[in-house]
């Protein structure tokens, strides 16, 4: 399975009794994926032996979303790519090459803010699978060395044949920062080619709506977002939306400190260490939950400033929430929005 390297900032998914009470009653799947949950509505409710189809259905796809992706399985696709030499190539599925491209795609975009070759520094911090937990920052030295490994350029690729293989003997691929949302993606496909048109997906925090909860009165899903607080559960914004992906990115989950200062688990590629900025999450809104997972990543590495103007520029829909200290050190949160975010606000 594709096991996460922290737990993402969660969605809470707001269904709940209250708010179906008078809506249509939906069927409900859940279980494991991809080293964490996944949630799914379906609206009108299934029959029981459709319901079954339908979930087995589901699974199916997850599962192929695993063995095509994770790190976690010796056999699947990406950890055949993980265990090539210098020079040696393979020929993917289809998914799995259009979701390494689209990485490598996001990641010249965002001038290398978002890196599936970073994993090797997120494990050096402690963060990753196959790295130890610290409690104190690695050497210079220690940074340096393992940097030399990561780089999407030590990925090489023949667009012709649909080619994958290595210019950099150590380089690892990590899929853990874009394949949820492409799990998301890849169920909602599903559901819709098996004739559903009203949906929710959500798997780890990552989701996809698709058409109401009530058909009949046109009442959109709703979605709040999650306060970034480090000790406590709390819900924000409350998004009502259709035919939309969600995807969150958060470092109030995942750190360490050390001599009074905050190690978050994003880890910056290009510098190779921690990000230093005052955001505490990035929720991004997209067409693919592919994107929305891996632009709020990669927003999550600039920061504020930079992170606002490359939303902005590329006319994403994104909500920053920044972490505000008063006088006394207490810590605060402020919203702040790209342009595209308050006019698609504007509409709802």
């Amino acid at each position: 399975m594709i096991k996460l390297r922290s737990v993402s900032c969660i969605f809470f998914l707001l269904i709940c009794c209250a708010c179906i009470m008078q809506d249509e009653k939906p069927s409900f799947f859940e279980g494991q994926t991809m080293g964490t949950t996944y949630h799914i509505k379906l609206i009108p409710q299934l029959n029981g032996p459709k319901e079954l189809q339908t979930h087995e259905g589901i699974k199916a796809v997850l599962d192929k979303v695993n063995k095509q992706m994770s790190t976690y399985i010796e056999d699947s696709e990406l950890s055949k790519f993980n265990r090539l030499k210098k020079g040696e190539t393979m020929k993917p599925s289809a998914e799995a090459y259009g979701v390494i491209m689209r990485a490598i795609d996001i990641g010249r975009d965002t001038n290398g803010a978002f890196d599936v070759t970073v994993g090797p520094l997120v494990n050096l911090w402690g963060f990753g699978a196959q790295g130890n937990k610290r409690t104190i920052p690695p050497s210079l030295e220690e940074i340096m060395e393992v940097k030399k490994n990561v780089g999407i350029d030590y990925i090489e690729i023949d667009f012709v044949n649909e080619v994958v293989g290595k210019r950099h003997e150590n380089i690892y691929v990590d899929l853990a920062a874009i394949a949820k949302g492409y799990g998301v993606d890849a169920v909602a496909t599903y559901l819709s080619e098996n004739g559903f048109s009203n949906f929710m997906v959500e798997i780890g925090g990552e989701v996809r709506v698709s058409g109401f909860k009530d058909i009949e009165n046109k009442k959109r899903w709703l979605v709040a977002i999650e306060k970034p607080f480090v000790d406590k559960r709390e819900s924000g914004r409350l998004l009502p939306v259709t035919d939309i992906s969600i995807a969150t990115s958060g470092d109030y989950r995942n750190f360490f400190e050390y001599d009074k200062v905050r190690y978050s688990h994003i880890i910056d590629p290009r510098t190779g260490y921690p990000v230093k900025n005052n955001l505490t999450s990035v929720t991004v809104l997209a067409s693919d939950c592919v994107d929305a997972d891996a632009y709020a990543t990669a927003l999550s590495v600039m920061g504020e400033a930079n992170g606002l103007d490359f939303a902005n520029e590329k006319k994403l829909k994104v909500i920053f929430y920044v972490r505000v200290l008063d006088s006394t050190g207490k810590e605060s949160h402020k919203e702040i929005m790209s342009k595209e975010m308050e006019k698609y606000l504007e509409q709802l």
